[in-house]
């Protein structure tokens, strides 16, 4: 295709692939893409002012596929370094597992909702950074209602987080977690989604989807923190009243079996001590 202008005449070669299946993209972006990269890369076709550029939507979409998997790692990580932080925060195993059931469980709502409920299938790079967005979100919530478990547990005059007189006690502790924490994250939760979904009426296709996929995310997010989490605080609290049970009663049982240490009286120390009379045993002692 000649193309001609005031300044020159430039000239545009077009090479089209025979087939347009996966083995054409598999070559484009193996073959293809490495000789068009060497071709630009050369001084002299750069000097005569030569250039390169392919273009495949399939290999483009194989390209983007591999990115997002790539970039994956990096939201596993992401919920890696959470779940420590929870960790450290709650000093509960249970606790910090219960945050990643969250997080993994609203994730897979979500993606079944998009795909199924909404009949969406495009998922692009700016649908990754929301999973970066639910972590941060479902950490928060998760730090909310720990706060509340530890002042209720307070009020109800409970050393700490993981002793809870008794089942009466642990119910109330729950009751008032959830009336404190739940109002506070739905609040929160409910005005970032309604956020996200303001921009479900643009006419930006991406944005449109991002902001349907994020917005039901939190929901989900809401919802399943609030059920998961505080049910696996009252099992961490059970759990921990059973270690120290048993620990209190192995350490009884062990006074019990051991002998009680008795002084003996001061006589029979002082006795025990002074021998007898040191002036009697020196003349016995000389005499003999």
């Amino acid at each position: 295709v000649n193309e001609e202008s005031s300044d020159a005449t430039s000239i545009r070669l077009v090479f089209r692939l025979r087939s347009d299946g996966e083995d054409a993209a598999e070559w484009v972006t193996s073959v293809g893409r490495a000789v068009v990269e060497h071709f630009n890369d050369d001084v002299s076709m750069r000097n005569a002012g030569a250039s390169a550029t392919w273009r495949h939507y399939k290999a483009y979409d194989a390209l983007v596929d591999e990115q997002l998997a790539s970039d994956c790692m990096w939201a596993v990580g992401a919920l890696t370094l959470t779940t420590a932080l929870v960790l450290a925060y709650t000093k509960s195993t249970l606790v910090a597992l219960g945050a990643v059931v969250s997080i993994i469980g609203a994730t897979i709502l979500t993606h079944a909702t998009y795909y199924f409920i909404y009949a969406r299938e495009w998922f692009g790079v700016i649908h990754l950074a929301g999973v970066f967005i639910s972590v941060g979100i479902a950490a928060d919530d998760v730090f909310v209602i720990v706060a509340a478990w530890r002042a209720a547990s307070a009020a109800s005059k409970s050393r700490d987080l993981h002793d809870v007189p008794d089942d009466s006690a642990l119910e109330d502790i729950m009751t008032s977690c959830l009336s404190h924490s739940a109002f506070s994250i739905g609040i929160t939760s409910c005005t970032t989604a309604v956020a996200f979904a303001s921009n479900v009426f643009s006419k930006i296709v991406p944005l449109k989807l991002f902001a349907m996929y994020m917005a039901t995310q939190i929901v989900y997010l809401l919802a399943v923190t609030i059920l998961v989490i505080p049910g696996v605080l009252g099992i961490n609290a059970k759990v921990q009243r059973g270690v120290r049970a048993r620990n209190r009663g192995a350490y009884t049982l062990m006074t019990m079996e051991k002998p009680p240490h008795r002084r003996a009286p001061r006589a029979q120390r002082w006795a025990t001590i002074n021998l007898g009379d040191v002036g009697t045993l020196e003349r016995c002692f000389t005499q003999r």
